[in-house]
């Protein structure tokens, strides 16, 4: 794939998650702006029944202390009367009816024909006489008949019960009604519609609340212009100017905590999707590096390759001449390049095949007792006849008294090998490559120095990692796949050691081998 389509669908994908994210957040603003009218609507259906029950309370208040009731039995013919009467300091005021003449009723079936002649009553029949000839209707009901005086008994009886029972109630003015009453009141009414939040109220008086006549200790006026109101007489002339003000300190809080559960899915789908466009970015990043790998692969491998077979195709050409068939010393010499760079080959192809098997996952070395002095003088020399061709000097300093280790002792010297070839291909100048070992607090330490090219900070973080390797610009000027350093790097960390690298830009490097003793 190429870069251009990278990109492009790293920009689309970045796309869509700002669409959804944009999206999200219209969605979220709109469901605050929703749950914030319905606390709203809450709000002025609480107050409303407040206020029902605070002029509820006025009224009872002004029936129990402005009005009695009395009872005139001085009317002609026995009948009694009712007075509600208005109290004053100084005249009574009669402001009611008389309550009298309650008759009581039957209703009559409507099928219940005229009767031109006469009506007779007689008990609790009543028999209709018509010509030509009489019927007779009985009414299936008794008629619980009670006289007039009876009834103005019961219904001053009645009364009287009212007027005690407001009497009894505990009512005041809404002027003086206690701050606590009223919260209780607007408490018990916000409850019931769900909302239970801190708030503020207070009574006001006049066209703008500019008269407050109870509130909350911790009401502040300058909140009455955005604060809920409602009438407290909405029906009452001349007591329409009393209002119930309420408002909430922190609105804002009250509304995100009806929105807490829509907000917390929202926040974990959001970072659901988050993650998944990171991991998605990052697998198309690293699928980019992996092409980018493969490719620098098959380039490093075409060159190394390509190389020896040269060099082989041209020895055995020359095998062919009967010049050099004839000159023995020409014969092994050309023998010697043949197999020379067969070994090249075979070296390198092995060095594929074992980074393959430590990718593996279960890889698990044989572990058995080895003597690491002994196995670094073993890697020394296979490197002898290299060494001596560009007259390298290699310095080994035995240091550690206790050199024994666990390890599986074939890919441990295969390990070893890759860090010498390492520090031969990238010598410079006179090449001195130093290895010595030294034993610290139950470890072995083995370092592997060389004065070669050294690497920046940058190269550092990237020196272990598999096919990588540092040369200069696009000259193919190192040999080698960049397999060698991620070899050693996964066998010493299945030996459960570590491997660290210290370097500077023209003075060389030095790897360090860390490993457990064996006691």
């Amino acid at each position: 794939m190429s870069n251009k389509a990278y990109k492009t669908i790293v920009i689309l994908l970045a796309l869509a998650l700002i669409s959804f994210f944009t999206i999200q957040g219209l969605w979220i603003s709109n469901s605050f702006a929703v749950a914030k009218d319905e606390i709203h609507r809450a709000t002025f259906d609480a107050l409303a029944a407040a206020s029902k029950k605070l002029a509820l309370r006025s009224n009872l208040s002004d029936l129990k202390n402005n009005f009695v009731v009395e009872r005139d039995d001085s009317i002609p013919g026995g009948r009694s009367k009712v007075r509600i009467v208005m109290s004053s300091n100084e005249h009574d005021t009669d402001v009611n009816t008389i309550i009298h003449n309650i008759k009581p009723f039957i209703p009559v079936p409507p099928d219940v024909p005229d009767v031109p002649n006469r009506l007779l009553n007689i008990n609790d029949s009543v028999v209709f006489l018509g010509a030509p000839k009489v019927k007779k209707y009985v009414i299936q009901q008794r008629i619980n008949s009670y006289s007039h005086d009876t009834v103005q008994e019961d219904i001053v009886g009645l009364v009287d019960k009212m007027m005690m029972e407001v009497r009894a109630f505990d009512v005041s003015p809404l002027e003086d009604m206690k701050p606590d009453t009223l919260k209780g009141i607007l408490t018990a009414q916000l409850r019931e519609k769900g909302i239970e939040s801190p708030f503020e109220f207070a009574v006001g008086n006049g066209a703008n609340n500019d008269s407050i006549i109870l509130s909350s200790s911790g009401f502040a006026k300058d909140k009455m212009k955005e604060a809920f109101s409602f009438s407290i007489f909405p029906d009452n002339i001349l007591k329409k100017s009393d209002r119930l003000v309420l408002y909430y300190p922190s609105e804002s809080s009250l509304v995100f905590s009806r929105m807490k559960t829509l907000l917390f899915l929202s926040a974990l789908f959001a970072l659901f999707i988050l993650g998944l466009f990171i991991v998605t970015l990052r697998l198309i990043l690293k699928q980019k590096k992996l092409t980018e790998i493969k490719n620098d692969f098959i380039n490093n491998m075409t060159h190394e390759l390509k190389t020896p077979i040269a060099t082989i195709s041209v020895a055995a050409d020359a095998l062919k001449n009967p010049k050099v068939k004839a000159d023995s010393a020409k014969l092994d010499y050309y023998s010697a390049v043949i197999k020379e760079e067969n070994n090249k080959m075979n070296r390198n192809v092995e060095k594929v095949l074992q980074l393959a098997l430590t990718d593996k996952d279960g890889f698990k070395p044989e572990f058995s007792e080895v003597n690491l002095h002994e196995l670094i003088e073993k890697c020394i020399s296979n490197f002898e006849v290299l060494f001596a061709s560009k007259n390298i000097k290699c310095e080994f300093f035995p240091g550690a008294t206790n050199f024994r280790i666990n390890a599986d002792a074939f890919l441990f010297e295969n390990s070893i090998n890759n860090l010498i070839d390492n520090a031969y291909k990238y010598s410079s100048g006179e090449p001195v490559i130093s290895i010595k070992t030294e034993n610290k607090n139950d470890k072995i330490f083995l370092s592997i120095k060389d004065n070669g090219i050294g690497m920046n900070a940058e190269l550092q973080k990237k020196i272990f990692e598999k096919f990588y390797r540092a040369q200069t610009g696009n000259i193919h000027d190192v040999k080698g796949f960049g397999i060698g350093l991620t070899y050693a790097y996964n066998i010493v960390k299945a030996h459960k050691g570590d491997i660290k690298v210290e370097s500077e830009v023209g003075k060389g490097s030095t790897f360090t081998i860390e490993m457990p003793v064996k006691n």
